[in-house]
């Protein structure tokens, strides 16, 4: 009887629910990236709404920022970046290069708003060891392993990227 009461529950106790989500405020999204050796180089958008009405081609053709004038510098030497990928937003500049231990200042003037932000490329963690370990049943798939100490300073964040060869 009480397994009878507790599916009467769950089955009855159904609503539907519509959500009101307000448009979010517009915005310029700002997405960078320096490393060590490469250059500078940013993709510039508007902010779009979560649950909206999304495609690839709307994003492409409404969302993209035109027309920005962007400038890099570690603070002795100040370059250009330029549109070198309109249909995607991408900004890029060809001289000024990543160094370890360097602080960058971007700075985004478009729309009548002037964006700035700063970064730091950290001295880079090594790796104590590293392994790989074949998963048991498989020929050539497994695990990559590795040891680091990681310095205690707050605020440091590691990509780790894999490459198969051959």
């Amino acid at each position: 009887a009480a397994y009878i009461f507790c599916m009467a529950c769950f089955i009855g106790c159904s609503k539907n629910v519509t959500l009101d989500i307000p448009a979010p405020t517009p915005q310029i999204v700002v997405e960078g990236h320096i490393e060590p050796n490469t250059t500078a180089y940013v993709y510039l958008s508007h902010n779009f709404p979560f649950f909206g009405n999304t495609t690839i081609s709307s994003i492409l053709a409404n969302d993209v920022v035109h027309g920005a004038k962007m400038t890099v510098s570690d603070g002795q030497t100040t370059d250009s970046l330029i549109e070198v990928a309109p249909s995607i937003g991408l900004y890029a500049n060809f001289i000024l290069r990543g160094q370890v231990g360097k602080t960058y200042t971007l700075k985004v003037v478009v729309n009548g708003q002037t964006l700035t932000s700063t970064t730091s490329i950290l001295p880079p963690v090594k790796l104590d060891s590293a392994w790989f370990q074949v998963k048991p049943g498989l020929d050539s798939l497994g695990y990559m392993w590795a040891v680091f100490h990681d310095p205690p300073q707050p605020g440091n964040c590691y990509r780790w990227l894999a490459k198969r060869l051959g």
